[in-house]
């Protein structure tokens, strides 16, 4: 985005288009088998909830950029920004909470800025405003389960609903933890199964164990390792090809 927006504040059509071309390349096509920011469910290649929102912001803005640059956004980006806000909304709890999933700081929902009309409207207001996502439950490629009890309809308030996750998929990368098959559950007003969320960068050792399996609500066999390397899906081999899944 930055290559497009200098190559536009100085009138360098080569570097504004570069910087375009990359842009969407990033989004919708990457290099060497690296996922796409957004994918085309609508999932964040994060595997963080604080920074599939700190993510949109960023999308958002670079959208505005195209735009001021007088270049157009494809349809196929603007569908999976909108989806980017479902993926969120179900990462939110009817108490208001996001989600601590991946390397997330404590947050609520009426924090997230430019909520739009949609799911994250409505999930910022409890129901008040916008519109949520037109499903109770999503499977996610990506690696997560989410679903609640409804979305305050019915007749029952919009914080007595219940809401659970459930993940799977890819190892650990990005700010992802270790948390395959970890659960979370929100019922009767109140958190029951909660992720280990994030303290910060500067301590290495506490770092280690939010990002556990032990940490988080899953199944450990003591005795046994757990397979925790991270993987770096967009480095090269050393035979410069890509890896392989």
């Amino acid at each position: 985005m930055a290559l497009m927006t200098a190559g536009c504040g100085i009138g360098r059509e080569d570097l504004a288009r570069l910087g375009y071309r990359r842009l969407l390349d990033a989004s919708l096509a990457p290099p060497f088998d690296a996922r796409p920011a957004v994918d085309e469910e609508g999932a964040g290649n994060e595997q963080s909830a604080h920074y599939a929102v700190y993510d949109r912001a960023r999308w958002r803005l670079a959208l505005r950029v195209m735009r001021a640059c007088r270049r157009s956004v494809p349809a196929e980006l603007a569908r999976r920004l909108r989806l980017l806000d479902e993926f969120i909304a179900f990462q939110i709890t009817p108490g208001g909470d996001l989600l601590q999933i991946g390397e997330s700081y404590a947050a609520r929902a009426s924090g997230i800025g430019s909520p739009g009309a949609g799911p994250i409207r409505y999930m910022s207001t409890r129901g008040a405003e916008g519109a949520p996502p037109g499903e109770r439950a999503r499977v996610y490629r990506a690696g997560y389960v989410m679903g609640r009890s409804g979305w305050g309809w019915d007749g029952r308030p919009f914080t007595e609903e219940m809401s659970y996750t459930a993940r799977f998929g890819p190892g650990r990368y990005a700010h992802g933890q270790n948390d395959q098959m970890a659960l979370t559950f929100h019922a009767l007003g109140r958190d029951v199964l909660v992720p280990s969320g994030h303290i910060g960068y500067s301590a290495t050792s506490w770092r280690r164990w939010p990002a556990s399996p032990e940490a988080h609500s899953t199944l450990v066999v003591r005795g046994v390792p757990s397979a925790t390397a991270p993987r770096r899906p967009w480095s090269r081999t050393p035979s410069g090809t890509a890896p392989t899944r």
